[in-house]
């Protein structure tokens, strides 16, 4: 599922079946080709080819703007948001300065709206002269303050294909200035009106379009979803403030920075200064401090100038107000509009191609893992769930996109393209993922040395570590589409460089991964948390990059940096194989047989010397990529010791019959000679002791499992014994048994196997994380495994060995015999929603590229220390996934009906889903130990 192409890509959308009608809830990398690209640029009515001044907004819609004329302004070699101030000043001026005279005339008990209101009594009392004689005057009004300014982009910035950040950058600088002479009654705005540099017989393909010649003409300031300025913080004198400096730089230097207007900080807010100027507000309009008039003055909270006059509740409280944002801050909501808008553009012309909503949606059944002949994702009765082996909620597209650090690849200072390690990818593109485009913008291709072979060995990599996913490399000339893939791509990860950083801020659906790189983007420390919540900022100290130009693709790319060790618990057990050890064979085997069916072969087993062991008890895991990553293989003692390092004193196991199996499995593992419940006895509940020290009774940790097949709790009679069942299958009570042990708990759940749709697992899962939340246990590990399905011919002679693959699998074991093809979209659901949350609970680096406080992570061990160290509680459970899922699917030896134990007792009936043990579940255990052996080592390093 390789691509390598540069014009047609596999895409799909995927939609919420019986929640809302076909709406796409994700976007797609996909085909960019003359017909799509055509249908979107020329198919949009709304969008103005002719430099109108006015989009085809409907006029009930439009601003009531008063004016006289409408005059478009002059090209000059300014910036078009140098042009704006210039025209913008006078007004600037001609408004401060009639608010001065408004507030002096509040203070002297004249009370009007504008300085138009005066009555020649009022200029009399307050001493307003006429002009050209000596004293105040009247301020000086602009000749052509009533005719409405209209100022264009240049065509360098509409026809640039190489910049489109510092393009959109000058955009929106303009588009700022507009909104506050919007907000304020200036009569200066600004139309980019890029679409008027392309010719009608310009082909798209030949000459390639533009993000700018995409974008409305009046940046949606007109429109029903864009007219809501009041949303943009800004203030008149802030400002006025913004361009007197941006056109002081430029007398003084001769240099008009695009953004100058965006990333300077217009004022700072003093909470004292701002609450003596309410007062000053107050009295002036003859308010008594405790007074209820409902009339009050309006005050700037950065100078403490009073505006006009407002309602007293619309005065906030200047102790709960902020600093006002930098421009860019401000103006990210319309950003956010204008390019999905852009984007929703290019994805219709995509749905066009493809022939509708229900086509694109219907790809999913050709993706690795669906059952042959299936022919559609969406049924007939919604109520009979999603089919097929996937939800259409985890349909997700990943973006990756390459390009030179600051665009422009042919200029010696910017031609540098970076490259991170793979396993930045495999740690922040989640394994769910349906789609992997992998984009090298064009001109990086042309001009960077390295930039193809680049994008060709990652996605060559991706597709091996992504066996489930179509992986792609596109070489995309038009920045209209690449940037609506980023903008439409559920997730986004990107090399050091500044392509990526709009389309992160802005986008509302992608969770990006991004290098905070402040030499790349000197403007990222003055972006806010807020902005930031969708985004994963790397610590550039700690992220290995190098440049693509004669890199060594086999020894940088592919190594594992040794502080990042940490995260093997995110990379193990996806890619590799099963190898037979018969040197080490001898520690895979049980002190004795465990006094169970699945135990039933190890017992009648009798070795030989050339099968010293069972065969399917011989084989060992390793990783095909990363050594570092290798499993470590649990015993008693490491356990032991794991516990105390982890300040945990119980691990309680709740599943099914298989969860029921690791649990037995984990009891022998720890060298016990006896069963961990009564031979004979059918207790599916229990808790042991496993005792650490054999002189020091006191040194144990705790071993506890509870069934409960689909994780259901209510208060009807259930008992395995007597086949007397309360859901499904069997649903012993569990929460009482967590919440009522007082000490810190390793908690592994499961539910998959006894739930046949999407939607009825979807449900439970959601339900469990809320119950663990509500349990306030954040010190507490929770680990969630995913469910493995059985395969079908386990008694095959053929198949008593495991594949060499995932894709061996796949090639023969896909069934939907118990709903087992929907076991991997159940894990890819789990996954996806714990990728979510650990984003979430992920401490952020400082935007400086320091490490931000150190803040203890959901269920890290809590010292004395600690908390005189000012570090806080953890705010809720850790929760991560145990995926036991790739390895065991390769695993079609071993199972109960594999032939192995034909007339074992308790065996009646085919099963290809369990396996005897020891066996297969006893690596989820190893893989348990690896995984937790790994949150010790973050925490020494967080500790150190």
């Amino acid at each position: 599922h390789v691509h390598v192409e540069s014009t047609d890509l596999p895409c799909s959308s995927s939609h919420r079946i019986g929640q809302k009608k076909l709406n796409r809830i994700k976007r797609c990398a996909g085909l960019l080709t003359a017909s799509a690209v055509a249908y979107v640029l020329f198919a949009d009515a709304s969008i103005n080819r002719y430099g109108r001044l006015f989009d085809t907004t409907p006029s009930r819609l439009r601003r009531r703007m008063d004016y006289d004329n409408i005059v478009k302004t002059e090209f000059t070699d300014e910036p078009s948001h140098i042009r704006m101030c210039r025209h913008l000043m006078p007004r600037f001026d001609y408004v401060a300065e009639s608010e001065d005279l408004l507030r002096k005339a509040y203070s002297m008990g004249i009370k009007r709206e504008s300085i138009e209101d005066f009555t020649p009594e009022d200029l009399a009392e307050m001493g307003i002269v006429e002009e050209g004689e000596e004293g105040t005057t009247l301020p000086f009004r602009p000749p052509d303050m009533d005719d409405l300014l209209i100022v264009e982009e240049d065509e360098e910035v509409c026809v640039d294909d190489v910049g489109p950040h510092f393009d959109l950058l000058q955009i929106f600088s303009s588009h700022l200035l507009s909104i506050a002479s919007r907000k304020f009654g200036l009569n200066v705005e600004y139309r980019h009106n890029c679409h008027q540099w392309r010719r009608p017989d310009e082909d798209p393909v030949t000459k390639p379009v533009t993000i700018q010649e995409m974008l409305h003409s009046s940046l949606l300031i007109d429109s029903e979803d864009g007219s809501s300025i009041e949303e943009i913080p800004i203030e008149l004198l802030a400002i006025r403030n913004v361009c007197g400096g941006c056109l002081q730089e430029v007398e003084e230097t001769g240099i008009a920075k695009r953004n100058c207007a965006l990333f300077t900080r217009p004022t700072v807010y003093n909470p004292l200064t701002a609450k003596k100027a309410k007062n000053v507000a107050k009295r002036a309009a003859g308010m008594s401090g405790t007074s209820t008039s409902s009339a009050t003055i309006s005050y700037s909270k950065a100078t403490g100038f009073m505006l006009k006059p407002r309602m007293k509740t619309t005065i906030n409280n200047p102790s709960h107000q902020s600093q006002l944002p930098i421009g860019f801050v401000a103006i990210i909501p319309s950003i956010r509009r204008n390019l999905a808008r852009v984007s929703d553009l290019f994805d219709q012309g995509l749905t066009a191609f493809y022939g509708g909503e229900a086509e694109r949606a219907n790809t999913l059944a050709s993706r690795v893992g669906q059952p042959e002949g299936l022919t559609s994702i969406i049924p007939e009765d919604y109520k009979l769930g999603e089919q097929g082996a996937y939800s259409t909620l985890t349909d997700d597209d990943a973006v990756v996109y390459l390009a030179c650090k600051k665009e422009q690849c042919e200029e010696e200072e910017m031609g540098v393209s970076f490259a991170v390690p793979y396993f930045t990818y495999l740690l922040h593109i989640p394994r769910h993922v349906s789609r992997i485009s992998v984009i090298a913008d064009k001109d990086c291709v042309d001009h960077m040395v390295g930039c193809r072979e680049h994008g060709q060995a990652l996605t060559t990599f991706l597709a091996k570590h992504y066996p489930r996913a179509t992986v792609s490399f596109i070489e995309e000339a038009s920045t209209f589409a690449g940037y609506s893939r980023m903008n439409l791509a559920d997730y986004l990860v990107c090399p050091p460089g500044i392509s990526c950083f709009i389309p992160a801020l802005v986008s509302g659906v992608a969770k990006s991964t991004l290098v905070a790189n402040p030499n790349i983007v000197p403007w990222l420390s003055q972006i806010g948390e807020a902005e930031l919540k969708n985004v994963t900022l790397l610590d550039m100290a700690k992220t290995f990059v190098a440049p693509v130009d004669n890199m060594d693709y086999g020894s940088f790319l592919n190594k594992l940096p040794p502080h990042e060790e940490k995260d093997c618990r995110f990379l193990r057990g996806r890619m590799g194989k099963w190898k037979q050890d018969m040197f080490s064979a001898l520690e895979f085997q049980y002190p004795s047989s465990i006094r169970h069916y699945v135990g039933e072969a190890d017992l009648r087993f009798i070795p030989t010397a050339e099968t010293p062991y069972r065969v399917a008890t011989t084989y060992r895991w390793e990783e095909d990529l990363f050594s570092q990553c290798g499993l470590e293989t649990i015993n008693r003692d490491a356990m032991c010791q794991l516990m105390k390092d982890l300040g945990m004193s119980r691990i309680f196991i709740v599943g099914d019959s298989l969860g029921m199996n690791m649990a037995q499995s984990l009891w022998k593992l720890m060298g016990h000679e006896d069963n961990p419940t009564e031979f004979g006895v059918r207790n599916p509940n229990w808790d042991r002791a496993v005792q650490c020290d054999p002189d020091d009774e006191e040194d144990y940790f705790v071993l506890s499992f509870a069934r409960s097949d689909q994780l259901i709790e209510n208060n009807l009679p259930v008992d395995v014994e007597q086949g007397i069942k309360n859901c499904y299958a069997y649903c012993y009570p569990w929460s009482e048994r967590y919440t009522t042990y007082d000490d810190d708990t390793i908690f592994i759940m499961n539910t998959g196997p006894h739930y046949q749709t999407h939607h009825q697992f979807q449900a439970v899962f959601d339900e469990f994380v809320r119950k663990v939340d509500s349990f306030q246990r954040p010190r507490d590990i929770v680990l969630w495994r995913t469910s493995v399905p059985g395969h079908p011919h386990c008694d095959d002679p053929n198949s008593q060995k495991p594949f060499d693959s995932f894709q061996e699998y796949v090639a023969t074991e896909i069934t939907d015999d118990y709903s087992w093809d929907k076991f991997v979209g159940y894990n890819d659901y789990a996954n996806k929603a714990l990728d979510t949350r650990r984003r979430q609970d992920r401490v952020l680096v400082n935007l400086n590229g320091a490490p931000a406080p150190v803040l203890k992570p959901p269920g890290s061990l809590m010292s004395v220390s600690d908390e005189k160290n000012g570090i806080p509680t953890p705010r809720r459970t850790r929760i991560e996934l145990l995926d036991v899922y790739p390895m065991t699917v390769q695993r079609p030896d071993g199972h109960v009906s594999s032939g192995e134990c034909e007339d074992c007792p308790g065996i009646t009936d085919r099963d290809c889903l369990h396996y005897f043990l020891p066996g297969p579940p006893d690596w989820w255990n190893h893989l348990l130990y690896s995984h937790l052996l790994e949150l010790t080592l973050k925490e020494n390093q967080m500790q150190g």
